[in-house]
């Protein structure tokens, strides 16, 4: 438990055990923000080990602040000892409002030299030189946007579901403006953007989700509208990929949320909707979908040269299925290939420029979702064989190359967009 870790830590390192301490160390990053009282008697250097490392996972940079603060009042440290610590964190990350009334209010940091930290902080972001946010152990909360939650229904959702994957635990999000079926995901810049779909008409709209203020917002609409377009977001931009408009749609779009508009960037050499997008070491990869049939095709985009080349094909045709990135590697699992639902799942890896077949879900799905947090891969809702639509939730463990049942949602859902955040 995240409780135990830090003590088992430093008894680990007293005992020269350094892949106990390594693996207590793990359990601590991962659970930071569940190590309570004993985070608040952990030794400083502990402390400053967490906060200076990538890998520690927490809601936002604004909390890695506030537990900081905690332990810095209990212990009362040295001032610089913890200013040592406290330089590890990433102001620029932190709303404006928290740095002024939480951060700027500290009383710990009205000495001399640490307004000289915070100033150096807010120099450097002046200056272009923003950290990035922490990779922490990947997303931690998943998002269900739109979709259908029955066959026979004709309403379409606007509503949201949240997985918060450490507390295993579904709840109501803000729903969006347009209730919307059929439409894509990505994150961009620590938003959900959700474009495009069908609420009885093509949407060209787009509307992004600020987690920090908990509000929907419109952006710019695409230039064209798309039912069953792919999404990914890589250096910086947003892309809107095929579809179905009416035919079905090869061309691509670029979003820039700095200016505001989208542009169009190479078309695919194959038209597709149904498809799944994910970006490997920073190029677009555009896998399976349907036209005129269904596709085992995959097909890659470069945006620093703004070309397409071919990838090699999945072992199995397949649409209308999940698409997820989890340790440099691209998964895809179910779908349907217009005449049999699929329970199969496929990796590729970049690597070896392969793909390998792994273990099946339990349940064959397809117009359902898939999203990668905390190292492990969720498949969401959509339909079975019969088109018996699902509420129910798989994981994956790509350690054991095993899938279990994960909470389900609060009723069934196909047909929606998902992202982890």
């Amino acid at each position: 438990a995240p409780s135990n870790a830090l003590a088992t830590w430093a008894l680990a390192e007293r005992l020269s055990l350094p892949s106990l301490a390594e693996a207590a160390k793990q359990t601590a990053l991962r659970g930071f923000e569940e190590l309570g009282e004993s985070l608040l008697e952990a030794p400083l250097a502990q402390v400053e080990a967490l906060v200076a490392d990538d890998l520690l996972t927490a809601q936002s940079e604004e909390s890695v602040f506030s537990a900081v603060a905690l332990v810095a009042e209990k212990q009362r440290p040295a001032e610089a000892a913890l200013l040592a610590v406290l330089r590890h964190l990433r102001f620029p990350l932190m709303r404006r409002e928290f740095l002024q009334q939480t951060v700027g209010q500290w009383p710990l940091l009205h000495s001399a030299a640490g307004k000289q930290m915070l100033f150096e902080s807010t120099l450097a972001a002046l200056h272009g030189s923003i950290p990035q946010p922490r990779v922490g152990f990947g997303p931690r909360h998943l998002y269900m946007v739109g979709g259908r939650a029955e066959a026979s229904a004709n309403n379409l959702l606007a509503t949201v579901e949240m997985y918060d994957v450490l507390a295993k635990t579904w709840a109501a999000g803000t729903a969006m403006s347009t209730a919307r079926t059929y439409a894509a995901a990505a994150v961009l810049g620590g938003k959900l953007y959700v474009l495009g779909g069908f609420n009885g008409t093509t949407l060209a709209s787009v509307e992004a989700f600020d987690p920090q203020t908990g509000t929907w917002a419109a952006v710019a609409p695409m230039g064209k509208g798309r039912q069953l377009p792919a999404a990914a977001a890589v250096g910086g931009k947003l892309y809107a990929i095929g579809g179905f408009g009416s035919p079905y749609l090869s061309g691509v779009e670029a979003f820039d949320p700095q200016t505001g508009t989208w542009t169009e960037v190479a078309s695919m050499p194959t038209a597709r909707a149904g498809a799944g997008a994910a970006v490997l070491d920073g190029k677009i990869y555009v896998v399976g979908g349907s036209m005129n049939g269904v596709l085992d095709t995959v097909e890659v985009h470069d945006p620093a040269t703004n070309a397409w080349s071919v990838g090699p094909p999945m072992q199995s045709a397949r649409r209308y299925f999940g698409t997820a990135v989890l340790g440099g590697k691209l998964y895809v699992a179910g779908g349907d290939n217009s005449t049999t639902c699929l329970s199969s799942v496929e990796v590729f890896d970049p690597q070896t420029n392969a793909w390998t077949e792994l273990a099946p879900m339990s349940t064959g799905r397809f117009e359902h979702q898939l999203a990668a947090a905390q190292g492990k891969l969720y498949a969401v809702g959509g339909k079975t064989t019969g088109s018996v639509t699902l509420s129910s939730v798989e994981a994956y463990d790509p350690q054991q190359n095993r899938w279990e049942a994960a909470a389900p949602l609060s009723g069934p859902r196909y047909r929606h967009a998902t992202a982890a955040m």
